[in-house]
């Protein structure tokens, strides 16, 4: 039995912006289960990354777990060994510091 669906208004106050189908025909919409979803992880201020800390990078409409693997003058090289074995470069403002939800808290 799989478990109960909630249909969720993602244009009220969530970090969601209006998303449209690939072909642009009609705003997106995405089946969710409650257990998937989460609360914005806190805010860390952070002014710079080390070499191999373990960052998300928001790219592709979402936030993606990845590993800091060398700056230059454009921002943070971030390698993506889930995806395919990627690197792409990032800037500051598209990087966070990584948390893990645990028993229902968001830990460094």
């Amino acid at each position: 039995m799989r478990p109960p669906l909630k249909r969720i208004d993602f244009s009220r106050g969530n970090e969601v912006e209006n998303l449209l189908e690939d072909d642009e025909s009609k705003t997106l919409t995405e089946t969710v289960y409650l257990k998937e979803l989460r609360p914005v992880p806190p805010r860390i201020r952070t002014t710079q990354f080390s070499l191999h800390q373990k960052v998300d990078a928001f790219d592709n409409d979402g936030w993606w777990v990845g590993e800091i693997t060398g700056r230059n003058g454009n921002g943070y090289h971030v390698y993506f060994a889930s995806s395919n074995n990627e690197e792409n470069v990032y800037p500051r403002d598209k990087i966070r510091v990584h948390h893990e939800w645990v028993n229902g808290e968001w830990v460094l």
